[in-house]
């Protein structure tokens, strides 16, 4: 047997790219990444948004997030809870 691996084609799995970026930079953007995915797919679940508009939506709350490189645990709690709020903002629920 043999396997040969490409490179991911990021464009077209951007929710891999946003999880490369998250383990690069570290700090709060897990938790980002953690609350608005959870958020956004909540709202597809419930067809208050696409499936296609999840990774944009997470995008935009990683984009909009005040990273701090070093958080404790209640800034890890409470920027995933802002990422929740920021995607439920962001779609206009």
């Amino acid at each position: 047997w043999r396997l040969d691996f490409e490179p991911p084609d990021l464009e077209r799995f951007g929710a891999l790219e946003l999880g490369l970026e998250v383990a690069r930079r570290g700090g709060t953007t897990g938790a980002v990444l953690n609350g608005a995915n959870e958020a956004a797919v909540a709202a597809f679940l419930g067809g208050r948004l696409g499936f296609a508009r999840i990774v944009p939506a997470v995008r935009a709350a990683l984009d909009n997030h005040d990273f701090d490189p070093h958080p404790d645990l209640e800034r890890l709690l409470a920027i995933d809870r802002w990422a929740r709020e920021e995607v439920l903002r962001w779609i206009g629920a």
